[in-house]
């Protein structure tokens, strides 16, 4: 490129050939930066594997009876790994926590109580005087979590109408078990959503949730934890403290926010970058109501519902026993008595990432 621009005496040309060398370059560049990132994360994660691994190897507990076999995911506190019981061949997934706080056994005391099969299943906890670190041992999801699912498994920038109902129900499914229970998630977002090998959405990390179970509901309680901003309503951002009567309605504009995104690409309110600016973008827009541009035509039970969760006025927007009546939810019925009709797991999926579900588009137009 950079020897035709040199040698073109077209002053038209060289100007065209300018721009393109210019675009090229920046091409490159991104390209260049991006094989570097990924080259550099990939060491880290060898380097934190291997030094997991020998961390492992010194509890006998688990070097008698598992074997670490690859990274998963992390987080902010924790690594996530899949391992094998080596005597029973089964694999886990291993949530490998650096140090112990009190948010660690607030999620033990919380999962080790609950079994629904919309929420992850719990097999074991033991904390190492090694390392000083904690370990729980969950089922591992096939398809990782969400985010991963969508990315990696389905490959689209956003969903369709039947891979959402049919994700939505089973989470707002997990989430109705855990308000009964009287657990209010707190950060449920893409990346705390696992899907498994049967496309059963389970919810995980309950390091931040808040069991309201005894309390007086007119009371209000002083949040120990914020969650993650692009999944935070007002009454969170703008408070340190929350009725106990309104906290599981936080993970209604949570499930909101990840419904807008699968379905649009993009987050509600224009977010980019998870920092203060944002802050100050949602603060600015979070009291309008929200104008959905409905570009993926997208059914009219869609958008309400949507709008209904996004719901700024926390004594407007739907609980979940409301979320579960709604016309749209009530349509994944259709998809599920399609899944049991099929007994392969991949041309089910097909059928929902391309809405060819019959039954479930003809209800839609009603």
């Amino acid at each position: 490129m950079l020897d035709k621009l040199l040698n073109s005496n077209n002053i038209v040309n060289k100007e065209n050939l300018l721009k393109d060398y210019k675009q090229e370059k920046i091409s490159l560049e991104k390209t260049n930066k991006t094989e570097n990132n990924r080259k550099n994360y990939l060491i880290d994660v060898k380097k934190d594997f291997s030094e997991i691994e020998n961390k492992l190897k010194l509890i006998p507990f688990f070097k008698e009876n598992f074997e670490i076999l690859n990274y998963l995911d992390s987080g902010c506190e924790s690594k996530v790994y899949k391992i094998i019981n080596k005597k029973r061949k089964k694999e886990y997934a291993l949530k490998y926590i650096h140090t112990k706080i009190k948010k660690n056994l607030n999620e033990l005391k919380i999962i080790s109580k609950l079994k629904n099969k919309n929420i992850i299943d719990f097999y074991g906890y033991f904390p190492s005087k090694e390392d000083n670190s904690e370990m729980f041992i969950l089922e591992n999801a096939k398809y990782g979590n969400l985010r991963q699912f969508q990315i990696k498994t389905l490959k689209r920038a956003y969903l369709s109408e039947s891979m959402l109902c049919f994700l939505a129900y089973q989470i707002i499914n997990g989430l109705y078990y855990c308000h009964k229970c009287k657990i209010a998630h707190m950060d449920i977002k893409p990346q705390n959503i696992v899907i498994d090998e049967y496309l059963n959405a389970k919810i995980i990390d309950f390091s931040i949730s808040i069991n309201y179970g005894g309390k007086n509901l007119n009371n209000e309680i002083k949040l120990p934890f914020k969650g993650t901003s692009f999944y935070m309503p007002s009454e969170i951002m703008n408070s340190k403290t929350i009725k106990y009567k309104d906290i599981n309605k936080v993970d209604m504009y949570a499930l909101g926010v990840i419904l807008y995104n699968l379905a649009f690409g993009k987050y509600p309110y224009d977010l980019k970058y998870e920092d203060e600016d944002n802050y100050k973008l949602i603060n600015q827009k979070i009291n309008r109501k929200l104008e959905i541009n409905n570009e993926n035509k997208l059914s009219s039970y869609f958008i309400d519902f949507v709008s209904k969760l996004l719901e700024s006025d926390i004594n407007k927007r739907i609980n979940i026993y409301e979320a579960l009546q709604h016309p749209w939810i009530k349509g994944a019925q259709l998809l599920l008595n399609e899944k049991e009709n099929i007994y392969n797991v991949n041309s089910f999926v097909i059928k929902l990432i391309t809405d060819n579900i019959k039954n479930f588009n003809d209800y839609l137009l009603k």
